[in-house]
């Protein structure tokens, strides 16, 4: 299949619109300050107007910075959304075409087994006539086949168009009021791990590590785009159930049980196929997240209790809330 051509396009600034960093006139103008009354002393009045004529000048150039520096910026901001969206875009239509693959698949199959079915049936009425009884047996089970094919497909339709993207941030306050509530800066990062709460404003950052591998980390690739969970929930047997990438979740039909994802896609529940819930993790808001479940790497069981207490703990910089 053919990518088609980005319909993003930068916009480049004419060579009249290029400025100097923000500051740079500003800078000028105090150098100016401190010279001209060092080494000019007293002053005519026509040194006087020229140097304030300069004053303005900067002040003129330094506004004019300004204004070119926050155009720039918002042409860049336009042009990374522009660009995040055909990625989601070109991701959705990809599970669509592999929706539509796999019901094309499906009516192929329940056609073939149709006929199948049909000849099995004729052979039955031409040896068994009499036998009404056991021809009303065959019907239900072929009905409860196919009503159960059709229920399964309905389910993996739905699993799959509510995984498009990733979790969002919700809009919930705090989960617990906690003793250093009070410390937290504008840009801080809380993640609610069992019965701990750790606050960092560093990216990426790692929830779990488990010897040289991090194995729960969350990562935000600019200040203006949302956090992304990244991790590979596993079942005992160390086979993966579903894995939290950049721009999707891609889930295992065959090793889980069910898929439980929030009306505002800020929670996302696993449970494994024995009903336990290995994954219960949610985006409270831009700041704070949580993570719950019992987790299984390599064989290694690693719990995480949904229990929260008032404890909590700052890092700076990188490193790893939990390490085995």
């Amino acid at each position: 299949m053919m990518l088609e051509p980005s319909k993003c396009r930068e916009i480049l600034p004419s060579w009249w619109q290029w400025h100097p960093p923000v500051g740079m006139f500003i800078s000028l103008l105090a150098i100016l300050g401190v010279l001209v009354p060092w080494f000019r002393g007293e002053a005519s009045r026509r040194e006087k107007a020229f140097w304030t004529f300069a004053m303005f000048l900067f002040v003129g150039l330094e506004i004019r910075t300004l204004y070119l520096d926050r155009s720039q910026h918002d042409r860049e901001q336009a042009l990374a959304r522009c660009q995040q969206l055909e990625s989601f875009t070109a991701i959705a239509n990809g599970i669509q075409s592999s929706i539509d693959g796999s019901k094309t698949q499906f009516n192929t199959t329940m056609k073939t087994n149709q006929q199948y079915f049909d000849k099995t049936i004729s052979r039955i009425v031409t040896v068994e006539r009499s036998d009404f009884t056991h021809f009303g047996e065959v019907l239900s089970a072929q009905g409860k086949l196919l009503s159960e094919q059709d229920r399964l497909l309905s389910h993996q339709q739905e699993v799959a168009e509510s995984l498009k993207e990733q979790l969002i941030p919700g809009s919930d306050p705090f989960p617990i009021s906690y003793s250093c509530s009070g410390q937290l800066h504008s840009d801080d990062f809380v993640v609610f791990v069992g019965t701990s709460a750790y606050i960092s404003n560093y990216f990426p950052h790692v929830i779990l590590r488990v010897g040289a591998d991090d194995v729960i980390e969350i990562v935000k690739t600019s200040p203006y785009l949302t956090p992304v969970l990244l991790m590979d929930v596993r079942s005992k047997d160390n086979r993966i159930i579903a894995r939290l990438g950049m721009n999707n979740i891609v889930v295992n039909p065959n090793n889980m049980l069910q898929v439980i994802r929030s009306d505002d896609k800020s929670q996302l529940i696993i449970e494994d196929q024995e009903g336990n819930r290995v994954l219960d993790a949610r985006f409270y808001n831009p700041h704070v997240f949580a993570i719950t479940g019992t987790m299984y790497y390599k064989g290694e069981e690693i719990p995480l209790v949904p229990q929260f207490t008032n404890n909590c703990t700052h890092r700076d910089g990188p490193g790893a809330d939990i390490s085995r």
